[in-house]
């Protein structure tokens, strides 16, 4: 609570875009665990919830590298304890681990400077090992391809746009077909 509290002594009372973006995140990841857990799978409230992460990847690669939220590490534990105890599948790991691994992986290739001309091949490499790391962590090696993207805007690449596009297109095409939506949602989801 004194994080807020700190944040608007340094940045203001009016929201930033930042700030947008998170309001809109947890807006549509509410919306989605509404239709899930709440009305059975309501496909509508889970097709616009699918907004959710792609924000929330994209912010992880656009915070400052270096930036490491303990808080996050507990509730991600936390997670995995009541997936435990409620005799509920581990893996995928929850998108809590998804979203460190992918914040840790950014930070390794900021260190090792693979952000320049090796970055193309960074991200055919993680379109490579997607279909193996969706069976270990949600979202799989797609979530990190998201926070490159968000990484790459902060640092006016000129690739962020051509990456982000092939991104969103790629995660557009792998919830349509992964959660089975009629077409309608698909258009709700490309939105």
């Amino acid at each position: 609570m004194y994080k807020c509290l700190e944040n608007y002594k340094k940045y203001g009372l009016n929201p930033s875009t930042h700030d947008i973006l998170k309001y809109i995140a947890l807006a549509t990841m509410l919306l989605d665990h509404v239709g899930l857990y709440l009305l059975d799978n309501d496909l509508l409230l889970r097709a616009v919830g699918r907004w959710s992460f792609p924000i929330w990847a994209f912010l992880i690669g656009y915070a400052k590298p270096g930036k490491f939220d303990k808080d996050m590490v507990v509730l991600a534990i936390m997670m995995i304890i009541a997936d435990m105890i409620l005799k509920q599948p581990i893996f995928p790991v929850n998108i809590l681990i998804s979203l460190l691994a992918a914040r840790f992986y950014i930070n390794y290739l900021d260190r090792k400077k693979y952000m320049g001309e090796q970055i193309f091949w960074v991200f055919v490499t993680l379109l490579v090992w997607y279909p193996l790391s969706a069976y270990f962590f949600e979202y799989g090696t797609l979530g990190f391809m998201l926070a490159l993207c968000g990484y790459l805007h902060k640092k006016n690449s000129s690739l962020a746009n051509i990456a982000f596009v092939a991104t969103t297109i790629l995660y557009i095409s792998l919830q349509y077909t992964a959660d089975d939506f009629v077409w309608y949602h698909g258009v709700i989801i490309s939105s």
